[in-house]
């Protein structure tokens, strides 16, 4: 069993904030005048972006994952696959439903390519410039899903080839609720990259070990 690190000290915000990963899915943004800004911005900070779309919001009582719950641990390995399998399809129909119900009305699309509570790296075949304002919509392939709206500032736009271009946003405007989320799968994504390449460390290592046996 694991031992609490109760004297571990937990990263402050702005260490929070930075954590960035990759990632690869969809946005969806549409480009906001200055003039329409502080509209959007009070829409966007006073309320989680679930509660004004009527979307359930993810479950905030369990830990991003269940690796360390002890209930979890406990149970067998089939009932694991069972509840992992579950868990998969829930993702799938939710995030379905989700893009149907709220899609982002006349909305350019990109694809994200890293992510942090900071901002987004993206790519888009948009021609965006530097220092325009964008009303973002993010929903990452998660379980349980959400989605948050932010309004960003294009920092960089750069030639990505064939017509796509490779954008820096930065976030102007964000709801805590939201950011904390964001925060949440920023960490859980984190270790599922950790997790991925320790597996391949292993599996690449008892290949080497078989070849030299």
């Amino acid at each position: 069993m694991m031992e609490d690190n109760k004297n571990e000290t937990p990263p402050d915000a702005s260490t929070r904030e930075a954590v960035r990963v990759g990632t690869s899915f969809k946005i969806e943004f549409r480009r906001a005048l200055e003039s329409e800004l502080p509209d959007i911005v009070e829409e966007i900070t006073s309320h989680r972006t679930n509660d004004r779309l009527g979307y359930p919001p993810p479950e905030s009582e369990l830990p991003a994952d269940l690796d360390n719950l002890k209930d979890y641990q406990d149970t067998t390995p089939h009932i694991m696959k069972m509840w992992v399998s579950i868990e998969q399809k829930l993702n799938v129909l939710m995030k379905l439903a989700g893009d149907k119900a709220h899609g982002m009305p006349n909305a350019e699309k990109g694809i994200v390519k890293d992510i942090s509570a900071k901002g987004v790296k993206m790519k888009t075949g948009a021609d965006l410039n530097k220092g325009e304002y964008l009303m973002l919509r993010i929903s990452p392939p998660t379980f349980p899903s959400f989605i948050l709206d932010a309004v960003g500032k294009v920092i960089s736009s750069d030639p990505a080839g064939k017509g796509v271009r490779l954008c820096k946003v930065e976030f102007t405007a964000l709801n805590p609720d939201d950011r904390e989320i964001l925060i949440a799968y920023v960490f859980k994504r984190q270790r599922e990259i950790l997790r991925s390449r320790l597996e391949d460390e292993t599996a690449n290592k008892e290949k080497g070990e078989q070849a030299d046996g």
